[in-house]
């Protein structure tokens, strides 16, 4: 992964909606931007990896990025539905396909199952939106993993991952058990993108 890179390719990267609060808070007038200078600044978790999934993760990145994501916000899904393992299972297939453990049509069965569970959601009054973006989390880990994708749609989808996972998190207060004072999701999904980066750059 790169860890300098210029003005010019953040302008092109970032997209208008926040251009203006990068330029605010990490390009401060310079040509050159340190990978460090995004960790480090205060533009939201969901931006900064916003920015690492389009332009600078590849393709294996991206997958480990969205995995890692999904696992963290999985017990939102499991704490209100402990009997329904369509998420778990999702995940697992993304994971289980990489490592050349299943094949690509069990793959997207496990997608469809979890990409039905979530349709449920929306009649089930009783959900709530941060279970609904937790399997949606799960099943962009299949797409991520899966053979059709190119490349730009996988980027994209690793940060659509990223986006339900953050608002998952962010929405968790909704169920007993875990609540934001006991799990900070925002905080818990830094810090596993600080320590991918650490990981991916290491000489």
């Amino acid at each position: 992964m790169k860890t300098v890179f210029s003005k010019e390719l953040m302008q092109d990267t970032t997209g208008l909606f926040y251009w203006k609060d990068f330029e605010l808070e990490v390009l401060k007038g310079r040509t050159e931007i340190l990978l460090t200078d995004i960790l480090e600044s205060e533009i939201p978790v969901d931006r900064k990896f916003d920015i690492i999934c389009k332009k600078l993760a590849n393709r294996e990145e991206n997958q480990q990025i969205t995995i890692g994501c999904a696992e963290i916000v999985l017990e939102i899904f499991d704490k209100k539905y402990p009997e329904d393992k369509q998420a778990r299972q999702a995940i697992q297939a993304a994971k289980d396909y990489l490592n050349g453990h299943i094949g690509v049509e069990e793959l997207r069965e496990k997608s469809e199952s979890a990409f039905a569970r979530r349709l449920a959601l929306v009649k089930d009054h009783n959900a709530f939106f941060s279970v609904y973006y937790a399997i949606g989390t799960s099943i962009a880990t299949t797409s991520v993993v899966d053979p059709d994708i190119d490349n730009d749609k996988v980027a994209s989808e690793a940060a659509y991952a990223v986006y339900t996972a953050f608002c998952a998190g962010c929405k968790a207060g909704d169920i007993g058990g875990v609540v934001r004072g006991e799990k900070n999701y925002e905080e818990i999904l830094l810090n596993f993108l600080n320590d991918f980066i650490n990981k991916t750059t290491q000489p």
